[in-house]
């Protein structure tokens, strides 16, 4: 392949085809195209799809041997592979000279948890990880499903803490994970300040974590707006104590919340606890199937979505009163303040007058209801006159 010159303007790259089974990296070119991209001295974001796993190695060895800086400027990774990950920590670990701040892999469903902390590892011994605020892993839908034997562990994830100023984190599995805990939750909420969405969702759940784990972890957030985590919302809102807890702290920021196959019995204990926990919720998202599980849930969103209307016609209705009371000091203020801000000295007679009508308006509040109606309407006949 001739020598390409390089492209100073160049930022972004993208080279997609699922569906294909003719996508670019099938051509016998396509390493030296990865080695010409490895090159541009401002390409940033880098977009690609790989079908032929037997080509990744070439890729690898082709950045490997270059003797210049390798992608200098690149900042966002987005790759959908039908090869396994440990593909895409071969191409990781050559990127020596970029500030990743976003890495997006899709990846086949028997992918599981030895790859993916392979690639945990590699990570922080190529990248600057303090640059990462977006990182996504999602499998394949459709795909083959390892067995159900197998289990998974969260823990490798904290490799990850040293991306302090990680915003969204979302990663989906085809195997649950058994260590996921109210504690692994706390370190991730001490660790991730700054996350707005944290998404942890598999094919089978353990629910090893509650609804008051997933109430301290959301408040424990304060920017946080979508959540996923499958929990166990069977027992949590049994006991007084933990309902109370509960209802003690509110996220106000959360807008939704991705249940997954999260248990559930009493639909309408939950669908309350939710309404309240979380007041401007807008979206529950369960894993979809004509499965008793989804069903409830579906109850529980029918509910919120009621419950919702209600919330927002009271919001309108204090809204209102509120803009009533704004008319009504201003109205005093001047009725009975000078142009200089200044407060009226009224004489014993006059102030034992104001007295007695704040009394008669505690007391009567309809018939000055009635009065000032009358008021207003006898001011709009005058102007249109």
């Amino acid at each position: 392949m001739r020598r390409m010159p390089l492209l100073p303007q160049l930022q972004h790259f993208s080279a997609t085809s699922p569906e294909s089974e003719s996508a670019l990296d099938t051509w016998d070119g396509f390493p030296d195209l990865v080695s010409w991209l490895s090159l541009q001295p401002s390409l940033k974001t880098l977009d690609l799809c790989w079908h032929n796993p037997k080509r990744v190695s070439a890729r690898s060895q082709c950045l490997k041997s270059s003797s210049g800086q390798i992608f200098p400027a690149l900042r966002e990774v987005t790759m959908i592979m039908r090869s396994a990950l440990s593909d895409f920590t071969g191409f990781i670990a050559r990127l020596r000279d970029a500030k990743l701040g976003m890495i997006d892999i899709v990846i086949p469903d028997w992918v599981y948890q030895p790859n993916f902390q392979d690639l945990l590892e590699t990570m922080p011994r190529v990248l600057d990880l303090s640059a990462l605020t977006y990182f996504k892993v999602h499998r394949f839908k459709g795909e083959i499903i390892g067995p159900d034997s197998e289990i998974g562990e969260i823990s490798p994830l904290r490799i990850l803490f040293q991306a302090s100023n990680l915003v969204h984190l979302d990663l989906c599995f085809s195997l649950p994970f058994e260590d996921m805990n109210n504690s692994f939750l706390q370190e991730m909420a001490i660790a991730w300040p700054n996350l707005e969405t944290m998404s942890i969702v598999g094919a089978v759940t353990m629910n090893s974590v509650g609804l008051l784990d997933v109430a301290n972890f959301a408040c424990a957030c304060p920017r946080l707006t979508t959540l996923g985590l499958e929990f166990d919302a069977d027992d949590s809102l049994s006991h007084k104590t933990d309902a109370a807890t509960l209802l003690n702290s509110r996220n106000t920021t959360l807008r939704e919340l991705r249940v997954g196959h999260s248990r559930i019995k009493d639909v309408n204990v939950v669908a309350s606890w939710l309404s309240q926990q979380f007041p401007n919720l807008l979206a529950l998202v369960a894993e979809q199937g004509e499965t008793e599980i989804y069903l409830k849930w579906e109850e529980v969103m029918f509910i919120l979505s009621g419950h919702k209307g209600t919330i927002l016609q009271e919001h309108e209705d204090a809204r209102a009163a509120e803009v009533q009371r704004e008319l009504e000091a201003e109205v005093y203020r001047r009725m009975f303040y000078d142009s200089r801000g200044r407060a009226p000295v009224f004489t014993s007679e006059e102030q034992e007058i104001r007295n007695m009508d704040a009394h008669l308006r505690q007391e009567y509040p309809h018939i000055y209801a009635d009065l000032e109606g009358l008021g207003a309407q006898v001011v709009e006949d005058s102007a249109a006159r």
